[in-house]
This record gives structure tokens, C-alpha cells and sequence, in this order.
């Protein structure tokens, strides 16, 4: 899913970043397939998945993950947003037994979602990469504020609102964490990381 698929940043940083998406397929397996989506939430939640969005409706730090949970639907397109590969690894391991019969997309470093798969037992049968941004660059945002941005990958956590985030910290009125939870809410599919967030901002305002 190419939403999830161009986070930007150190490699340090993006090896605690890792969106799972599960999905059915309109015509082909979505109907009865609620059951089967609420089922990948419970696992994911177990696993203690650093956020959960369903698309259409919010995340579990806009809905907690009860409302979340509760208004899943055929057509939900759930993310789980996990912060290392130990439990994402776990995590698709708890996927394959379960054997849901949707798809799944996993996004983050090649090489540690490699050996996630491998350890899952799982053989991924198609990869899709990020092949950067062409043009007028200069234009940006620069690159901190796009580390950020870029965790929303529709364009709802925007750079004004970054800069003015990292302003309110500077200023003591936010601390990092109320920042990385703030634009967490505007991204409703769960794919946004608010401790990397965090991370993030923290370094901005103390830069």
C-alpha cells in the first residue's frame, strides 16, 4: 500500500516503524469479513501495537480501541503500527496461525521485515519500493518536519502544524509526547507512530 510506503528518516530511527495492513477485497473475500478484521485488532492489540486505525473512521487515540473495535466493518482497512521487529515478528506469527485468509501488507526496512517474514514463517510474494521524490525538491518541507509528515501517508499531519508543535514545546507548553499524540489524531488510518513522533520533535525544539 503506498500510503505507508514513503517514510522518511535515519535508519536508526525507521527501525522502530512498522505499519501492518490488513484488508479483503471487494467481490472477491470482503463479505463476512468483519469478524476476520476484528480478530487481526485483538491480536495486534495483545502485541501491544503502538496504534490501531481503521481508515474511514479514526484511531485508537482518537475512538480507544473499544469504538475502534466495535465499528469494524467488511470493507474496514485495519493498521497496527508496532515499534520493533521482535513484535512484529510475533506478531505475524500470531497472523499466519491464525490464517484469516486477507491481505496483508507489511511496511518498513527491507531487511528487518525480511527476517520478520522468515522467522514468521511467512515468503512475502510481492515487494514495492519507494523510489524517492523528483522535481522541484527545494520546494519542501525539510527533512525533519517530512520525517514526520510523511507518517500520514494522506497528507494530514501537514509541516505548519509540526512547526507550530515544535514551537509549543520550545515554549514548555507541550511536552514531546502531547505534540506526537496531537497530530497522532489527525491521522486516521493508525499508521502514524506518536513516540517516533515524539522522538522527533524533541530533537526540533532542542535543536
Amino acid at each position: 500500500m503506498t500510503h505507508t510506503n514513503h517514510r522518511s528518516g535515519t535508519t536508526e530511527s525507521l527501525e522502530h516503524d512498522f505499519v501492518v495492513l490488513m484488508m479483503a477485497d471487494k467481490g472477491i473475500n470482503a463479505q463476512g469479513a468483519t469478524e476476520k478484521i476484528r480478530r487481526f485488532l485483538d491480536l495486534a492489540w495483545k502485541r501491544g501495537a503502538a496504534n490501531l486505525g481503521d481508515g474511514r473512521r479514526g484511531n485508537t487515540h482518537l475512538l480507544g480501541f473499544e469504538g475502534l473495535h466495535e465499528g469494524v466493518a467488511d470493507r474496514t482497512v485495519a493498521h497496527a503500527l508496532f515499534r520493533d521487529a521482535r513484535t512484529l515478528s510475533a506478531f505475524l506469527t500470531d497472523l499466519r496461525q491464525a490464517d484469516l485468509g486477507l491481505s496483508v501488507a507489511v511496511s518498513g526496512l527491507f531487511d528487518i521485515t525480511a527476517s520478520c517474514c522468515r522467522e514468521a514463517g511467512l515468503k512475502p510474494h510481492a515487494h514495492e519500493y519507494s523510489g524517492g521524490v523528483w522535481g522541484r525538491v527545494d520546494k519542501m518541507p525539510g527533512e525533519r518536519q517530512l520525517e514526520v509528515m510523511t507518517m500520514c501517508g494522506h497528507g494530514f499531519v501537514p509541516a505548519a502544524l509540526v512547526d507550530h508543535l515544535v514551537e509549543k514545546v520550545k515554549q514548555g507548553i507541550l511536552t514531546p509526547q502531547e505534540a506526537g499524540l496531537t497530530m497522532t489524531r489527525q491521522c486516521l488510518c493508525g499508521a502514524f507512530n506518536p513516540e517516533r513522533a515524539a522522538e522527533i520533535v524533541a530533537a526540533m525544539a532542542a535543536g
